[in-house]
């Protein structure tokens, strides 16, 4: 295998699935800039009390149906970057191995990866189809794993959301965190951003999201109140928000908050 050093030498185009991984010789690009949402997650401003948790309560559910918009996107996602880090320009390293499992790409040095996904549209066993849209993206790495963002577009990207047809345009990114090795992508959350538009049914409106999502299918997503936020989250038994003061779980039926830490009460 000929050595890589610093950014790829070569080009390639390698299909796997309905995927292609093209590595450019063309200097590393500079990803987005995500850290300033990041540590909104980390430190959501707001502390819950009996004059705001109702309103934190309907501004989480307002926005919920493109929080789940987004939560169904991002399989796709994975999808595409999981095709991408196991297509090499090297054929041995192309496929599955003898017992099954993928290769992930070999590398030395730095350098990047642009993954073109053909969606997958609206038809059932209807094959590969350009017609359907895409997904482009752009992942980086080095040899000790996957930069902390992976960014690109939604062309056109024609999915079954919600068991109804939809067209998504725009742009994503997604953090998977610091230090993340080939091996260990889709087993650690990840923060998604969408800023774009989503066609249905009911026509065409802006699609501007952002959500966290862990391989258990547990998520939480940013609700503002005013220029604060808390975080509202769900790990599929519990639900509740993460708040500047203490994290507190919900019985939203009975509109009431209890906080973990001294279960001090919240009604609405």
């Amino acid at each position: 295998m000929v050595p890589r050093r610093g950014c790829w030498i070569g080009a390639f185009a390698i299909v796997m699935g309905l995927s292609c991984a093209a590595k450019s010789p063309e200097p590393k690009p500079t990803p987005p800039d995500m850290s300033v949402l990041v540590d909104s997650y980390e430190h959501p401003t707001l502390s819950l009390d009996p004059s705001n948790v109702r309103l934190a309560f309907e501004a989480s559910m307002s926005v919920s149906a493109s929080v789940q918009t987004a939560v169904e996107l991002v399989p796709q996602i994975q999808t595409a970057v999981h095709a991408g880090l196991n297509a090499d320009g090297d054929q041995k390293q192309i496929g599955a191995s003898s017992n099954g499992s993928n290769r992930t790409i070999d590398v030395t040095g730095s350098g990047f990866l642009l993954v073109h996904r053909i969606c997958p549209g609206t038809a059932v066993g209807g094959g590969p189809n350009e017609a359907n849209g895409s997904i482009d993206l752009t992942i980086g790495f080095t040899e000790r794993g996957i930069d902390p963002v992976v960014w690109g577009t939604f062309n056109a990207c024609q999915f079954v959301l919600g068991g109804a047809p939809a067209t998504v345009q725009g742009a994503v990114q997604m953090y998977v965190g610091e230090n993340l090795t080939f091996d260990k992508f889709g087993t650690e959350p990840v923060l998604v951003a969408v800023d774009g538009a989503l066609t249905d049914v009911s026509g065409t409106a802006g699609l501007a999201m952002d959500c966290r999502i862990a391989p258990t299918g547990a998520f939480e997503y940013r609700v503002f109140v005013g220029t604060q936020h808390v975080i509202y989250w769900d790990d599929l038994e519990q639900r509740g928000f993460r708040a500047a003061n203490g994290t507190w779980t919900c019985q939203l039926d009975l509109h009431l908050c209890t906080r973990d830490e001294d279960s001090q009460q919240l009604a609405w």
